[in-house]
This record gives structure tokens, sequence and C-alpha cells, in this order.
């Protein structure tokens, strides 16, 4: 359901036509069409929903052709599902040529900087006014991260509002080079990197990037973790931080009458948001202070969820649940040359390891920051730190005003009780088979993940 009246065209998603808003993704189109279930699980064939709102979404991967049709887990059920069906099988190619132009580009800086959410934002501009050539790798095509998706003033303005002053400032620098829609995928030797930009444009589709930086920065962000309990996969099952930037950012409404289940203050952060733009909250579930979801109802989409108060048990009619585990830094990068994350009990989760890339220094929420002051204070002293090295002076930065409010949450894994709760949503592994590999012995991560395939999908 959409919030706003827009100005609309049309697309396909598995040969239906809908219509969605020029710039808004794909997901934001659907969930604003009320298309309910766009895939479905390897093993099971259970149905899957939008889960996600950026590229961890572990359930509506689909094939994107040229203009705008797409098709639910195409490449899966199409390629790999009859490959791996077929014990004995090879499969086959389609013998076609790929039509699509690529290009391959090099590039050479001073400083990296991964990520443009507040930490990479600061770290860019600081490293920019220094004098240092800044290279400024933003996955999504616009710039601001998580603020893009919340409501939330930086110095008495609109967040978005001082990003777009950011943004400028940086365009303006002939030292300093903004590329977005385009992924830093590896960290190599000597300061090497992989990245692949998304182009869509003149004939080129994406453009692959070896870039060679002196210095990098990773402010990458962090991912929202979800609560396994009972039937947790339904189609409406949601994370609270995607909720939100279906709202916020998209103006779409992801259920008329929503509940949201977490552990930490985004749980209220949710709700606000939510009300705020019309749409009624129906429960919060405080798993802080004992109360869960434990179980959940609906065929081909929510219905409804069992809540488990301590005192007492209720069903409750909803039709989206927003849920909220914590927070894990996004340390993927820090692992490529064997660096191990280690554990922070204070956020309940894994931060990098310092040093684990040569030359590479983490900021904000992949540095375990989360809230937004953290994060400019945490890019502009990293990237004061940076640049002294290459020999550059930092120039006076005066920070921004911004919300401090501290992370505090309680950890809570899974929920107690009957039913399958669901860990990998592809491959439907849930907790008993965590439980099972671990008895037998498979411990290791590595091993618990060929014993289960858990995190081997294509997500």
């Amino acid at each position: 359901m959409r919030l706003y009246d827009v100005v609309t065209v049309p697309f396909t998603f598995d040969g239906v036509t809908y219509r969605g808003v020029v710039g808004e993704t794909l997901a934001a189109a659907l969930i604003a069409n009320g298309v309910k279930v766009v895939a479905r699980s390897f093993k099971y064939h259970r149905p899957r929903g939008v889960m996600g709102s950026g590229s961890e979404e572990p359930n509506a991967l689909v094939t994107i052709g040229r203009g705008v049709a797409a098709e639910p887990k195409a490449f899966w059920e199409k390629v790999y599902e009859p490959i791996i069906r077929r014990a004995a099988g090879l499969g086959g190619l389609s013998g076609k040529a790929d039509p699509e132009t690529y290009e391959k580009a090099f590039a050479f800086c001073d400083v990296l900087v991964i990520g443009a959410g507040p930490a990479g934002l600061m770290a860019a501009l600081v490293a920019g006014e220094a004098g240092a050539d800044v290279i400024l790798a933003e996955e999504d095509y616009a710039l601001g991260g998580r603020l893009l998706a919340e409501v939330e003033g930086i110095d008495g303005l609109p967040a978005m509002e001082w990003v777009a002053g950011v943004e400028a400032r940086l365009q303006a620098m002939p030292n300093v080079c903004v590329l977005t829609r385009t992924s830093v995928t590896g960290a190599y030797d000597q300061g090497t990197f992989g990245a692949f930009e998304r182009v869509d444009r003149a004939g080129l589709k994406a453009c692959f990037w070896r870039i060679v930086a002196k210095r990098s920065v990773l402010c990458a962000g962090a991912l929202e973790r979800a609560i396994a309990f009972a039937n947790n996969d339904r189609p409406g099952v949601m994370m609270a931080g995607a909720v939100r930037a279906y709202v916020n950012r998209w103006g779409v409404a992801t259920g008329a009458r929503v509940a949201v289940f977490g552990n930490t203050d985004d749980v209220a952060r949710t709700a606000r948001d939510l009300e705020a733009a019309g749409i009624e909250v129906v429960a919060l579930i405080d798993a802080a202070v004992g109360e869960r979801v434990i179980g959940t109802k609906g065929r081909h989409g929510l219905t409804s969820i069992t809540v488990d108060r301590g005192c007492v048990v209720e069903q409750i009619e909803v039709d989206c649940l927003a849920v909220t585990g914590g927070w894990n830094p996004t340390v993927h990068l820090t692992c490529h040359m064997n660096g191990r994350p280690v554990w922070d009990d204070a956020i309940a989760s894994f931060v990098p390891t310092p040093g684990a890339v040569p030359d590479m220094v983490t900021a904000g929420a992949c540095h375990g920051v989360f809230h937004t002051m953290g994060c400019l204070l945490d890019g502009a002293q990293i990237a004061e730190a940076v640049v002294k090295t290459l020999g550059l002076k930092a120039k006076p930065v005066v920070l921004p005003d911004a919300d401090a409010t501290p992370y505090v949450i309680t950890p809570v894994w899974s929920v107690a009780g009957k039913g399958r709760k669901w860990i990998d949503f592809q491959n439907d592994v849930h907790v008993k088979d965590i439980e099972l590999a671990a008895r037998e012995n498979f411990r290791s991560v590595e091993h618990m993940k060929r014993y289960t395939t858990q995190g081997m999908a294509p997500d």
C-alpha cells in the first residue's frame, strides 16, 4: 500500500503487470502492489516474502531483464535446482552469448572509503579536505547509508539535507571520486580491492574496477539480525529496519496491522515511525522483558501471531510482523585475508580485528558504533589519523549535532518451544539442525555449515 499519491509506471513480475514509481526498488514496488509471495524455499518449497530492504535480502532473489521485467529466483530454480535434483547430471548451457556489454577499469587513490553512511561521508570529507585523493564507493544509488531509512535530524535539519550538503562538497572536490551503485567485493594484497559498478547506461551494463589504495577506511555499516521463533518464515515477517525503510524512504506500508517484536530500542523507533505514517501498530512485544512471539499463522501471508507475555498467551491478528534481534557489524571485507572478528559483549556481536587487512581501518557501525553522533565522530577521527600517516594534515572539523542515544541490547537468539524456527530461509535450515550439528560435534562454523547447508544458498 502506498502512503502518498505518486506518478507510477508499469512493470511486469512473473508475467503480471503492476505499477511502480521511478527510482524505487522492485521490492518496494511489489509490497506497494500487495504481492506477498516472491519465492519458494529450496528444500520444502515454502512460500517466502520480502524480509529486508537491501543486498542482505535472503528471499527475494529475482532475475531482472532489460526494461522493467523480473522473474522470481529464476536462476536458482531453472539452473541450480534442476542440476542438484538430477544428481548425476551436469545440466546444459543455453549456448547463447551474453548480449550485455561490460567494462573493466583501474583506479589509484590515497584513501578508499567503503560505504557512504554518516561515518563514510565524514571520513571522505575529512580526507578530501586534507588534500588526499579519495574514492568513495557506495553500493546504493544514493548516499546516506542508514540515514536514508530513518527519521533523524542533523544540526537541526532533516538528516538527508545534511547528506545532500556533504555530497555537494565532495562532488566539488577534484581530488574526490564518488562511485554509487558500486559494491567493493574483495580485499587483496598490496592494497588492491575489487569493486563492481552497475552502470546500465549508454549500452554498458557494468564495470569491474581494480582499485589500488594506499589506505582504506571500511564504513560498511551493520546488518540487522532476526530472532528465530516457530514459523518465522511466513511472508509478512520482516526485519524492523526494512519496515522503516519502506515507510520512510519509499512511502510504502508493509501492512495495515503491524506488530513489532525485538530486543532493542528499535522496537519503539519502528512503532513511532509507523504511527507517524498513519499505520496501525497493534502490538509491541519486548523481548528484553521476557515477551515472546511463539507462533504465526497464514498460508501465503501472515494473518496472526501468538504472543507469550509470561502471564498471558494471546493471538493477535496482523498482516506484518517487524522483527529486530540487534545489529551485526558488516565485517566481511576484514575477513578476506584470514582476519578473524572478535566478540564484543557490549553489542552482543562480532567486531573486526584491527589490522586484519593491512592499511585498512574501520569506522562507524561496522566498528560497533550504533548511533549517528558516534558514527560522525568515528569517521572524522579515523580519517584524521589516516591522512596523518600519508603526511597530510586534516583541517579542523566542526562536528554536526546528531542523535547520540546509547545502543542497549538484551541478547535473544531464539524462542524456546515447539515448531521449526528458521535460520537459513533459502536452504530451510532451522534451529534444531544447528543443535544436531553441535551434538554430532560439527561445532566449527565451517563444519556446521557443511553439515546443515546453512549459508550455502545463493544469498
